[in-house]
């Protein structure tokens, strides 16, 4: 046992000494909000705290599910929200698992096999990539977001199975995007099925925020919803063809070997869902795409190197590894919460910080932001 922990705490030690070790820690309280996902300011304004109230007279269920969803775990509210979300994203239907991870990693690791062929984006989540390669799938991964080399993979490598493209609509350190209709037609002229990452589009982009995907779901083998972003919650919808649910329900590992959130979660995404909606949620959408082109613009005028186009993930990329770390401690020093984002998130020589730009956020707000990164240079 105790060279067990010896290498445990040499491992620590090593990562804190080439300061590559992660700690949790909390924002100050009252800073000025750059780093979270709650893109529509969903959780910081109290929309969702009021949704969850409205819910509390309604609720007779136990609060806990008490079970996997294939054991006594499934309750009505389940069908609900996967219902009320296949209809918003105009797909046949959809299945809520744990989150992101578990979604993505349990829908790959059930939907390929070994014999099978994926070509990802190299730059696709974790989530994605562990799915991959958990199947046991052969893997070739193309240059970020360059379909010409996708293109060439796709001629080089053939099978007598499946191919399957896995991508994401916004990426997740760069704020860019895949041109969609540019893929699907690769794809489609290649035989191909499409498995696209819609988490930091949902709630965001599309008409009425239903993702980059939207008006062409249906081409689309398999599109994956966490709710972890702009929703404000967690959980992942899969949604696809009819068929998907079914299958998922018994192959996913995640799925089958989870206890079921609890109930009042999905009431809770069915209500998040359907404000998706409303006109001010559509006011959000505007007001953050004003915002992110507007610190697009300033961090441009001021020379700081960013992502292609504004977007509402914002990449300051330094370089540097200690200049990186140096800049996000004078930031916080200052009152705004920004993380410095370090290898193995990102490539060695990439080192950035990462600016995630809210509804909520001010003018304000940005030009501060701006001014203290010109005079922390």
């Amino acid at each position: 046992m105790q060279s067990w922990r010896d290498e445990l705490q040499q491992a620590v030690a090593d990562r804190d000494r080439k300061r590559l070790l992660r700690r949790l820690e909390t924002s100050p309280a009252g800073s000025v909000d750059f780093s979270s996902n709650d893109y529509l300011s969903l959780n910081s304004d109290g929309t969702l705290k009021r949704l969850f109230e409205s819910l509390l007279p309604l609720t007779t269920q136990d609060l806990g599910s008490t079970g996997s969803r294939l054991i006594r775990g499934h309750r009505d509210a389940f069908d609900r929200a996967e219902r009320t979300f296949a209809d918003w994203v105009g797909l046949d239907d959809s299945l809520l698992f744990h989150s992101g991870y578990a979604g993505n990693v349990g829908t790959l690791q059930a939907l390929l096999s070994p014999g099978d062929l994926v070509f990802a984006d190299r730059l696709c989540h974790a989530s994605l990539l562990d799915g991959i390669r958990l199947s046991g799938a052969t893997r070739h991964y193309f240059r970020h977001n360059d379909l010409e080399h996708l293109s060439e993979l796709l001629r080089k490598h053939s099978t007598r199975k499946r191919r399957w493209i896995v991508t994401e609509s916004v990426f997740s350190m760069d704020g860019d995007r895949p041109d969609r209709d540019a893929l699907l037609a690769l794809a489609e002229q290649n035989d191909c099925l499409l498995y696209l990452d819609e988490a930091h589009a949902i709630g965001v982009i599309g008409e009425a925020g239903r993702g980059l995907a939207h008006q062409e779901q249906q081409r689309f083998a398999v599109l994956s919803y966490p709710m972890g972003k702009a929703p404000g919650l967690m959980g992942c919808f899969v949604a696809g063809p009819p068929e998907l649910k079914a299958f998922l329900v018994n192959h996913a590992r995640s799925f089958i070997y989870s206890t079921a959130q609890p109930p009042l979660l999905a009431d809770l995404l069915r209500l998040v869902i359907e404000e998706m909606g409303t006109d001010e949620m559509e006011k959000r959408r505007i007001r953050l795409r004003k915002l992110s082109e507007l610190l697009f613009k300033r961090l441009n005028e001021e020379g700081f190197a960013t992502g292609v186009t504004p977007s509402h993930i914002t990449p300051i990329i330094l370089g540097d590894e200690e200049r990186t770390i140096q800049t996000a401690t004078r930031l916080k020093q200052q009152g705004f919460s920004v993380f410095a984002i370090r290898p193995p998130t990102v490539p060695a020589g990439a080192c950035r910080l990462r600016i995630s730009v809210h509804a909520g956020n001010t003018e304000e707000e940005i030009e501060g932001l701006v001014t203290a990164l010109r005079l922390s240079r």
